[in-house]
């Protein structure tokens, strides 16, 4: 299954299963008509990652928990965990007078260009929200709010947060036969966390009243403000427009309580309905981030060249690394100085994931055919030059065939980790057949060396890459259209 596997392994049948006894126990900690523990679903998931760790291997725990919840596929995960939603005490959508987007920040080009004459507010949460602001001129019927900023000065009523932490300590103290709820870092977490959800739930539910709101759009479900603006839209009956700008795995998806899915194409729009969703609520759309972050090159491949001193009969092989653990990457350049690479006519530039922390000390002590691309170095002015891109799962997969490159896809040895490789999402390029797989130096030398020698080879990376672009990306339309589309229909959406 594309973008990981349908069926759970134990570590995510313990994750959910265990997601499921902390909304059950503590969702009669509300406020503002707002369970807490929606709000700290994921951080109660990083939370606790030691817990499942050590008890991934336990099997009659496994099996205790299957006897429980009967999780056995992240279909049945959405359907039950997206269920866990506030009640609908107020439909703000019937409202004539609501006519606003709250949207986050980095789509503002978007925006300004497309939805002109809607009111729109913005949302700053990260820097690449601020940096797309400060690109735009933005007018006077769209506003910006500050989520962080805000966030750190909203002001809970002291008597509020008494009465919840002393419920907290209650529900605590009955729960001591719980083996999780029971330890005290456990207590500790929930209770420290109390004030910081609450504060998510006021500051944004007075935000969506005060503009007001009509349609909710998001990047994400799992990290704020997108989590407790979901719960919102299901309070106030108002539409909630999911637009991802990267890939989506189990962990950054379950539960979704959207109402509209922008598909980046095909093998996601299958890949939401393998996860519950309904085929009715998912639009085709193409990828925003994509048309937007593409730029020309600002250097000619001749300057490139020159730059990092490539003899003129290479072709260049750009490889763009991810932040996994250092066994993993080392595994890949330990293929790179392969000695038998020096006799084939490329320079391999690696262009290194800004939180990839690998110093690549091999490679930076003079292979001469292999090269690390300065970090400040935009990934179009490599891309555009390259002939070949090699990466394990990265978006610059799609973006290598979008300028009709081909694809080596690297599979060193990924090992278990519970945020970077929870399941078997990695292979996804594989699944899509992207391109050939390469498991180890062999592998690679081959590609490589056909690749120069066969025409025919040569031919066949861009057939694997063609066929994957047009199952992953619906590329044929403008995404800021199709988008806009999306957006207009929620205006006029009732979700009830």
């Amino acid at each position: 299954m594309m973008y990981g596997s349908n069926t759970l392994n134990n570590q995510l049948i313990i994750r959910y299963s265990l997601t499921k006894e902390f909304f059950d126990t503590f969702q009669v900690l509300t406020h503002m008509g707002i369970p807490i523990p929606y709000i700290l679903h994921r951080q109660f998931q990083a939370r606790v990652k030691s817990y499942i760790n050590k008890k991934q291997t336990n099997h009659l725990y496994i099996t205790m928990l299957n006897n429980k919840h009967s999780f056995t596929t992240s279909k049945q995960v959405q359907e039950c965990l997206s269920k866990y939603q506030p009640s609908l005490t107020r439909d703000l959508s019937r409202y004539p007078h609501r006519k606003w987007i709250l949207i986050p920040g980095r789509y503002a080009s978007f925006v300004v260009n497309y939805m002109e004459n809607t009111p729109v507010l913005f949302s700053l949460t990260t820097l690449e929200d601020q940096r797309a602001i400060d690109k735009q001129n933005i007018p006077d019927h769209m506003k910006i709010f500050n989520y962080n900023e805000a966030h750190q000065n909203e002001l809970i009523k002291e008597k509020h947060y008494a009465l919840m932490y002393e419920k907290a300590k209650e529900i605590l103290h009955s729960s001591s036969e719980h083996p999780l709820f029971k330890k005290k870092y456990f207590s500790k977490w929930l209770l420290r966390n109390l004030k910081p959800a609450m504060q998510s739930i006021q500051l944004l539910d007075r935000v969506i009243r005060k503009y007001p709101v009509r349609v909710i759009a998001e990047r994400s479900e799992i990290v704020e403000p997108g989590l407790t603006l979901s719960l919102l839209g299901c309070k106030y009956g108002l539409p909630f427009v999911y637009i991802p700008p990267l890939l989506l795995g189990n962990a950054s998806f379950l539960p979704s309580r959207a109402t509209h899915f922008c598909a980046w194409g095909k093998n996601q729009n299958d890949w939401f309905v393998s996860r519950g969703i309904e085929r009715s609520s998912i639009y085709n759309t193409g990828n925003l981030k994509f048309e937007y972050d593409y730029s020309p090159p600002s250097i000619t491949k001749k300057e490139l060249y020159k730059t990092y001193k490539i003899p003129q009969e290479h072709e260049i092989v750009l490889y763009t690394t991810q932040p996994f653990h250092s066994s993993t990457n080392s595994i890949t350049e330990e293929w790179l100085i392969d000695k038998r690479f020096s006799n084939l006519p490329f320079t391999i530039l690696i262009k290194r994931h800004p939180s990839d922390r690998i110093n690549y000390s091999f490679i930076q002590s003079g292979t001469k055919n292999v090269k690390i691309v300065d970090q400040d170095t935009p990934l179009y002015n490599v891309l555009s030059h390259a002939s070949l891109v090699m990466t394990v799962s990265s978006n610059t997969a799609i973006e290598a065939a979008l300028l009709n490159k081909g694809i080596l896809v690297l599979q060193p040895t990924i090992p278990y980790n519970f945020n970077l490789n929870p399941c078997d999402y990695h292979q996804h390029l594989v699944k899509a057949s992207a391109g050939p797989p390469v498991y180890n130096a062999d592998d690679l030398y081959y590609c490589l060396y056909s690749f120069h020698k066969d025409p025919a080879f040569r031919q066949s990376l861009l057939s694997y890459s063609n066929t994957f672009l047009k199952d992953t990306l619906e590329y044929t339309k403008s995404p800021s259209i199709e988008v806009k589309k999306v957006l207009k229909k929620a205006l006029i959406d009732s979700k009830y």
